[in-house]
């Protein structure tokens, strides 16, 4: 299925690998998406799925695309349940200070077990009633001032 692709940059190392210009571990791909192990994962079956465009950020990956995306996550998820798995992470890191490394959008899928010595869950605390109303009053704001501008698609 591998074929030259529109939109893809020849310095994006996942580009490379949906071009099969540089090597990886495919568990699966369409026309849209394309998944395979990580080259550095946290445990045996740690999967990427990203689509087969250069888009850095999930904010402008064109909901359809999206969608296809996250269709080959739960397929895969479906597949490490029957193979014994108990639980997934599903995990998309945007944008350097949320630790996106490499920038083409990607959805990490991470099969877990039980005692399976990985613990990614954040460090959380509750906020004061005020504090939450002001910062949801500011996100409503934010959603209505960007809708209102139209949320642009990336170029073809």
């Amino acid at each position: 299925m591998r074929a030259h692709h529109r939109n893809l940059d020849e310095n994006c190392v996942f580009c490379r690998i949906i071009e099969g210009k540089a090597p990886s571990f495919s568990v699966y791909e369409n026309d849209s998406a394309i998944a395979f192990l990580d080259t550095f994962p946290i445990v045996p079956g740690h999967t990427l799925i990203m689509p087969k465009v250069h888009i850095a950020d999930m904010t402008d990956v064109p909901g359809e695309l999206l969608a296809s995306v996250f269709d080959v996550a739960k397929l895969i998820s479906r597949s490490f349940y029957s193979m014994g798995y108990t639980a997934v992470n599903y995990l998309v890191n945007e944008r350097a200070d949320a630790g996106q490394v490499i920038f083409h959008v990607h959805c990490h899928v991470i099969p877990r077990k039980p005692n399976d010595g990985i613990d990614l869950r954040m460090r959380r605390a509750r906020l004061p009633g005020e504090e939450m109303e002001r910062t949801a009053s500011n996100i409503r704001t934010e959603i209505l001032r960007t809708a209102s501008q139209g949320m642009p698609e990336p170029d073809p």
